[in-house]
């Protein structure tokens, strides 16, 4: 008899031995030895080994209770979504400011759970949030036309900018789907005020682009000195770079598959873009409508971003109470 049909007879006879009787028991045995020349003992441990199997491994029940794991989402969303390595040593603090503030209504049993986790248990908490935002897609073109006219810069080399100098970036609006027409963002941030320009644009390409700029240039609070960008075709051609010419603005780009060369501006596009536009998809004619909303609407935060608030700066030795001034104020100071 071959394997394969052992297999099969074993398959027929695991579903009659359980059930059976004493004495069809012997009987199924006793054949089942004949036909396959297995020994009893082995037999037997093959004819119930199906029951031993089905035992299904149930685990530990989660000790925490549905109010808590929203209890947990919520403070992670507000905490920007940071990792659960960060996250943990700071819950007894959020929890707290939270709970002062009635954003959060917990009792000392949940609130005792929520501070008990570790870390490992906010990742398998979090697991299936964490699933709805995911990354976004790139739609970053890469162009070869142009990129032997504009210099590389690293991330190593911002060290003595002054404010002007930008990273710029789009962002595309198109959810998981890059097929057909779609609203992005333009996004620049200066390197050395942390200044941040979102506008919204219907198409991605070197004419939006550049309107979208002369528009920026007239509502910058300081002249604009330079550009640096990632490799992508609407900022590679020649129209991008005869503007920058034009404008007499330094033009430099980032490394290929090197993020880290556009931190800054990485940064910015996922906690100033995406947090307040979302992952989303925009087209058709409401796409059209949309961004002029959009581009007053993200223009705004340019100005949340550098709001005023009263704040320090070391002087010396001393310290100086600056009261009223923007961050924008007090960095263009230190220049």
């Amino acid at each position: 008899m071959t394997i394969q049909a052992r297999q099969e007879l074993l398959e027929v006879l695991r579903m009659q031995y359980p059930s059976a009787g004493p004495e069809e028991r012997k009987r199924i045995l006793t054949g089942f030895v004949e036909a396959t020349g297995y020994s009893r003992k082995h037999a037997i441990s093959l004819l119930n080994k199906k029951t031993e199997q089905s035992r299904k491994r149930l685990g530990r029940r989660s000790r925490i209770g549905k109010d808590v794991l929203l209890a947990l989402i919520e403070v992670w969303h507000l905490s920007n979504r940071i990792c659960s390595k960060r996250l943990v040593p700071f819950l007894p603090d959020l929890v707290q400011e939270l709970e002062r503030a009635q954003a959060l209504q917990l009792t000392a049993e949940e609130r005792s759970q929520l501070l008990a986790l570790s870390a490992s248990s906010v990742d398998r908490l979090l697991k299936g949030e964490r699933r709805k935002y995911e990354r976004s897609r790139s739609t970053t073109k890469r162009s070869s036309l142009v990129r032997s006219k504009v210099k590389v810069r690293t991330f190593t080399e911002w060290s003595d900018v002054t404010p002007g100098f930008f990273e710029i970036d789009t962002v595309a609006h198109c959810s998981r789907d890059v097929s057909g027409r779609y609203l992005s963002t333009l996004n620049m941030t200066d390197i050395a005020t942390c200044w941040t320009e979102p506008i919204a644009l219907t198409r991605k390409g070197s004419i939006e682009v550049i309107a979208a700029l002369e528009k920026v240039l007239e509502v910058l609070p300081f002249p604009l000195k330079g550009l640096d960008s990632d490799n992508g075709s609407e900022f590679m051609n020649e129209d991008f770079v005869k503007w920058c010419e034009l404008k007499r603005l330094t033009f430099t780009r980032s490394r290929e598959y090197k993020k880290n060369d556009q931190a800054w501006i990485e940064e910015k596009n996922g906690s100033v873009v995406r947090k307040l536009v979302g992952k989303s998809r925009y087209e058709g004619k409401k796409a059209g409508g949309f961004s002029m909303s959009t581009t007053q609407w993200l223009g705004s935060t340019s100005i949340f971003f550098s709001q005023r608030r009263s704040c320090y700066s070391n002087i010396g030795k001393a310290l100086k109470h600056t009261e009223n001034m923007t961050e924008l104020e007090l960095h263009i100071n230190e220049f």
